[in-house]
Parts: structure tokens; C-alpha cells; sequence
């Protein structure tokens, strides 16, 4: 694994800034605590808003409220979420979503997989930003970072929970933490335009991910999440988005009349197959 000395300057940079905006609240009783504590376990726009205001610069919009509540409420999800670009994918299926499921003792072991092991140690990277230097999280969940780094694709907390960065393709045999396997998968924008050209190379992807990756949970106990934007009919999220039994949703892009934030005419379809 090659990390650049500018990547490892970006993430020290992030910390700095996730420490700076995360001030815990200055006068709160022990039950106020208590109170806002149990509210954002049952509601996930008050937890982004509470514990990332360095992210939520407006408030949640209705599908991502829906995707993280779908998510939360089916412990053996596979879903596909085909969100158009600039609609903060990697930063709710990534990060918000697996430390909201943790905060609700819903999350042992999560895998990250992205384009490279490179790439997906990267993405892996912000998640252990905020359990490292999230004040707010760690005032109300306690000291997180235990052992492991990022920038070798893998940590643990001190609380048991371990979270690996995947490539695309990559053997994910034998993945473990102590006894548990993982039950938290999130596959990342793993098209690329040159993969998407090559129907056997997709066809082999989408193999590994239905067969090896899939494996690695026990007993099929465990979420399956791939996020990403279609780029071609021949794409591999296109062809999961086909398997039976898969649950996928569809955003589309923000009209020419919205703002980057202006969700309210954002067309949300659902599909079983």
C-alpha cells in the first residue's frame, strides 16, 4: 500500500479541523445528556447534525433520512443506493451510517472496499478521523481508537469493534476480529470507465463481490451496501442492482433551478427485484 505524504497531510489536516468544530456542549446536566444521547440513537438527522457539524452545513435530506433509516432497520440488508453525484454518498454510507449503528451497538466489524486497497484505505481514513478526534462522539461513547491505522487498512476500538479497508478484487478470506466476522459491507464507487469496457472483468467483480465478499459475513448475517452512480448499462453496479432479491434506490440529480443543497424535487424510486 502507497500513501503519499499529501494524503497523510489532508487527513492530519481533517482531524485538526473535525477537533476544532466538534466542542462538546458547555453546560449540560448528566440527564440532559442521557436525554440527547438515546434521541440520537432513534433519530438519525439529529445525530448528523449533533455529532457532525463540520458535514451538516443544512439539514439532512428526505432520502438520506430514509436510506440510513432502511439500513438500520434490516439487519440482513443487500441494497444497492444509485445516488447521483454531489449527494454526500461516501460520507453517510462511510462514516455516518456505520457510527450511528455503532453508537446503537448495531456494528462489529465493518470492511470498506473501494476501487483499490489504496483508495478504500483513504475513504477508511475519515471514518477513523472521527473516532479519533470527534469530541463530541468520543464525550458520549468514550475513547474510541484502541490499535491499527488507516494507513495499513486497518483499526480497532477499544470497545472490540474493527473496521478493514478491501480493493476491488481483493482476497477477503478468513476476515475477522476475535470471534466476530463482518457485519457491516460497504462497497464504495468500485466502477471505473475502463473496468465497465470489459464484460468479463465485470462479470468476474461481480462474482467476488456475490460469492467471496459476501462470504466473509456468518451466515449470511450482516449489511450489504453498494453505493455509487451508474456510468454504464454494463457497469457493476448495474449488474447487482439486477440480483434478485436486492433492494434498490435510485436519486437522481438536483434539477438547473436547485441549489446544491435543495432536495425537496429530488425523485426517489424504489425497486425490488
Amino acid at each position: 500500500m502507497k500513501i503519499t505524504k499529501q494524503t497523510v497531510s489532508r487527513w492530519k489536516d481533517l482531524c485538526k479541523q473535525i477537533q476544532q468544530e466538534t466542542t462538546g456542549l458547555a453546560f449540560e446536566s448528566k440527564a440532559e445528556k442521557e436525554i440527547r444521547i438515546e434521541k440520537a440513537k432513534s433519530d438519525y438527522a439529529f445525530f448528523v447534525e449533533y455529532y457532525f457539524p463540520h458535514y451538516a452545513k443544512s439539514k439532512c435530506a428526505t432520502f438520506q433520512i430514509s436510506a440510513a433509516n432502511e439500513v438500520a432497520a434490516n439487519s440482513k440488508i443487500r441494497a444497492v443506493f444509485e445516488w447521483a453525484r454531489g449527494h454526500a454518498k461516501s460520507t453517510h454510507f462511510d462514516i455516518m451510517i456505520p457510527l450511528w449503528l455503532k453508537a446503537k451497538g448495531e456494528l462489529n466489524v465493518m470492511v470498506l472496499v473501494g476501487k483499490s486497497e489504496d483508495n478504500a484505505a483513504i475513504l477508511l481514513g475519515d471514518l477513523q478521523a472521527e473516532l479519533e478526534f470527534n469530541q463530541r462522539y468520543i464525550a458520549d461513547y468514550g475513547e474510541q481508537i484502541n490499535q491499527g491505522s488507516w494507513e495499513d487498512g486497518k483499526f480497532a476500538t477499544k470497545d472490540d469493534k474493527a473496521f478493514y479497508a478491501l480493493g476491488r478484487g481483493q482476497s477477503p478470506r478468513g476476515l475477522r476480529y476475535k470471534t466476530n466476522r463482518p457485519d457491516y459491507i460497504v462497497v464504495d464507487d468500485i466502477d471505473d470507465d475502463e473496468l465497465v469496457q470489459n464484460e468479463h472483468r465485470v462479470s468476474k467483480m461481480v462474482d467476488w463481490i456475490l460469492e467471496a465478499l459476501f462470504n466473509t459475513m456468518d451466515m449470511g448475517r450482516g449489511r450489504f451496501i453498494l453505493v455509487g452512480n451508474r456510468i454504464h448499462k454494463n457497469s457493476i453496479l448495474a449488474n447487482i442492482a439486477k440480483v434478485k432479491g436486492m433492494h434498490h434506490v435510485i436519486v437522481n440529480a438536483m434539477d438547473e433551478k436547485e441549489n446544491r443543497h435543495g432536495m425537496k424535487n429530488i425523485q426517489q424510486k424504489k425497486y425490488k427485484m
